[in-house]
């Protein structure tokens, strides 16, 4: 079978696994259709997505492109598609290589740097545990509608 084991105290080599580009996170999980999907980075976002009723998928990396092919079949069940990346160098550099490839608009909860929000969490993972349910809610109501008039 596939693994992914993750060792949280270490500094480098974190994840160890024998999975590919088609062992998607959540993909099991995805509702036939619905209105948009999010492509994540880490299955913790995923379980906030599942808690929220926001269908979410996420690569075995964040570095990591999904399959042309599996994005073609999502575009297909979800008309909106985003990617949610971290604020940070890899996550910003990923999504903007998402948006590039297959024109899927990045969102991104922001830290304050460059005249940005500061959302004081890293991640919606962060962002629910500091501020629950109900703002969390608001908040993804508040990114969809941000993305949607770009």
């Amino acid at each position: 079978g596939f693994y992914k084991i993750y060792f949280p105290f270490r500094d480098t080599y974190r994840f160890l696994t024998n999975t590919n580009n088609y062992i998607i996170q959540g993909y099991d999980q995805l509702p036939e259709k619905h209105d948009f999907l999010i492509i994540t980075k880490s299955m913790k976002d995923i379980l906030v997505g599942n808690l929220l009723d926001v269908p979410c998928i996420a690569p075995q990396a964040e570095a990591n492109n999904l399959p042309e092919d599996i994005i073609n079949i999502l575009k297909k069940r979800f008309p909106i598609i985003l990617s949610n990346y971290d604020f940070d160098y890899t996550g910003v550099r990923s999504a903007n290589k998402v948006r590039k490839t297959f024109d899927i608009q990045p969102i991104f909860l922001t830290n304050g740097k460059m005249n940005t929000i500061d959302y004081k969490a890293k991640d919606i993972a962060e962002y629910i545990q500091n501020n629950g349910l109900e703002k969390t809610k608001e908040l993804i109501k508040e990114l969809y509608n941000n993305c949607l008039i770009k």
